[in-house]
């Protein structure tokens, strides 16, 4: 999951296209997205009690 953040805060083109749903992270739940794009952009996340493995 670091190596995938550490990509999208590299690749703003990518994050951006991510966050309008044009493309998928295969293996990455809706949640997970949700949250991938909130830590990325510094948003407070719209989910309560969810961690990554």
């Amino acid at each position: 999951m670091k190596n995938i953040i550490n990509y999208l805060m590299k690749d703003i083109e990518v994050l951006n296209l991510l966050k309008n749903n044009k493309i998928c992270i295969i293996g990455i739940s809706p949640e997970e997205n949700k949250a991938l794009i909130d830590v990325i952009l510094n948003e407070k996340p719209q989910f309560q009690a969810y961690y990554w493995k």
